[in-house]
């Protein structure tokens, strides 16, 4: 009561007011300590109020899947204010403090080709939401496989004479 009364804001009559900056998602005390006339302190009031959290979230949608790449693009929500993305091998362990320390981080919507993966392979790609006071919404994962490698020529008779033939090769784009 003693701090309350050397610390806190002296008000008459009916009073409202607003606390601004605060974090989210934490629980704040508001004491009210009554004075009277004469300077002499009442009971004090404590009310406990916590605020609302900021649910910060990222939509991972995919985009071109080849045998050596994926693409991906990120969504934040309106609560998102950065959001961290790294793409592992599906069986690979990931959490949230790994793909922070990927360091690959983003503040709006984005889209990122990762590249120089395995043909034939499960991936995940990840992306962790951040509010803006740092705290992390859902983590978010979406399982992908490339594609297999599968390196064709196609041969093409274009004319055969008495002395020669003509032949075109035509490699897919995965002979490399």
């Amino acid at each position: 009561a003693d701090y309350v009364k050397a610390n806190g804001t002296l008000k008459t009559g009916n009073y409202s007011h607003t606390w601004s900056n605060l974090i989210s998602n934490t629980n704040y005390n508001i004491y009210v300590l009554p004075i009277d006339l004469a300077s002499n302190a009442g009971k004090l009031s404590t009310l406990a109020v916590k605020t609302q959290a900021f649910v910060p979230q990222v939509n991972i949608e995919r985009g071109n899947v080849a045998a050596k790449s994926i693409t991906a693009t990120f969504t934040p929500n309106a609560d998102c204010a950065e959001y961290y993305l790294m793409i592992a091998p599906a069986t690979q362990s990931v959490d949230a403090a790994t793909i922070k320390a990927n360091n690959e981080k983003q503040t709006a919507a984005s889209t990122k080709t990762f590249e120089n993966l395995t043909s034939n392979t499960a991936y995940k790609i990840y992306a962790l939401p951040v509010d803006v006071d740092g705290f992390y919404g859902e983590l978010k994962s979406e399982t992908i496989k490339t594609k297999e490698l599968k390196p064709q020529t196609t041969v093409t008779v274009g004319g055969v004479a008495t002395k020669s033939a003509t032949v075109t090769f035509a490699p897919n784009a995965d002979c490399v």
